[in-house]
């Protein structure tokens, strides 16, 4: 696995971890703050380095069910 597609598949997992948190009653609203802060940083690495269309094709391709 490529450097790129391990970044993207990493700020899916942290998105995933975070919605299915947001859903769930079982977390307190500073867990939830932490997982948002953890997807926002792997994300921004993504932002930083002008990945941000390409991550949004991968997804398309790679997880349908996640999509905008």
């Amino acid at each position: 696995m490529e450097l790129r597609e391990l970044l993207f598949f990493r700020t899916q997992e942290e998105f995933r971890t975070y919605y299915n948190m947001a859903k769930s009653k079982y977390y307190t609203d500073e867990e939830r703050e932490r997982q948002r802060e953890r997807f926002a940083s792997v994300f921004r690495v993504i932002q930083d380095a002008g990945l941000e269309e390409e991550y949004r094709e991968w997804k398309k391709k790679n997880i349908p069910e996640l999509q905008d």
